[in-house]
């Protein structure tokens, strides 16, 4: 075999093993391919499943937010019309006390409250202070009339004097201590005043109880 003839078959010996060389890393470089891709796959599918309960989670935090926000905002919507009930329950109060002189029995009825007050009271003098419209109904001798009827209620040698009223009040007493350490105050108004939270108490059972038990009130 001549010189020539040896070259060319060593050539196509060369590209023989060069196209096998070429086709075995084309298949190494195909699987790794696909091993990179599937990889790829993988790590996606778990970065959107990561994202997926991220958001669900953030969803989650936010109705709870939103259900916070309403549940708030129907607790002072409840408190302020509870609020405007009593205010209005209190006005209607004042309104039905304000011809509360016009009935027969209003000396009774201070006469109750002074009662009242001084039972309250340690001691056996007081200071009882009047609405000037009341003041003048009870003279020196009629409030010593009602203390010698506090007395034997009491069993104290009570003591009842006037004293000017500090301030308006619709009606009622004050009586306060003759050292003036301890007051009992029986005027309309406390008297609304110190209803005000048993007030509060019946609105809310009455109107703002759950649906469920006013069914069952029915």
């Amino acid at each position: 075999m001549d010189e020539e003839n040896q070259i060319q078959m060593l050539e196509r010996e060369i590209l023989g093993q060069a196209d096998e060389n070429s086709e075995a890393a084309l298949d190494r470089a195909r699987r790794i391919v696909r091993r990179i891709a599937a990889q790829a796959e993988r790590r996606a599918d778990e970065i959107r499943r990561q994202a997926e309960r991220g958001l669900a989670v953030r969803r989650q935090a936010e109705r709870a937010r939103a259900l916070a926000v309403a549940e708030l905002e129907v607790s002072r919507e409840a408190s302020s019309r509870r609020e405007e009930f009593v205010a209005r329950a209190f006005d209607e109060a004042r309104a039905a006390l304000a011809g509360w002189r016009e009935r027969p029995d209003r000396d009774e009825i201070v006469a109750r409250l002074v009662t009242e007050a001084v039972r309250a009271l340690p001691g056996e003098e007081f200071a009882v202070e009047l609405a000037p419209e009341d003041a003048g109904r009870w003279s020196g001798e009629r409030l010593a009339d009602l203390a010698g009827e506090v007395s034997r209620q009491t069993g104290r040698a009570v003591r009842l004097k006037p004293a000017p009223a500090k301030g308006y009040f619709l009606g009622g007493a004050r009586v306060t201590s003759a050292d003036g350490r301890t007051r009992a105050d029986q005027t309309f108004e406390a008297r609304l005043e110190r209803l005000a939270e048993d007030m509060r108490r019946m609105i809310c059972g009455e109107l703002f109880q759950p649906e469920d038990r006013k069914g069952r009130a029915k």
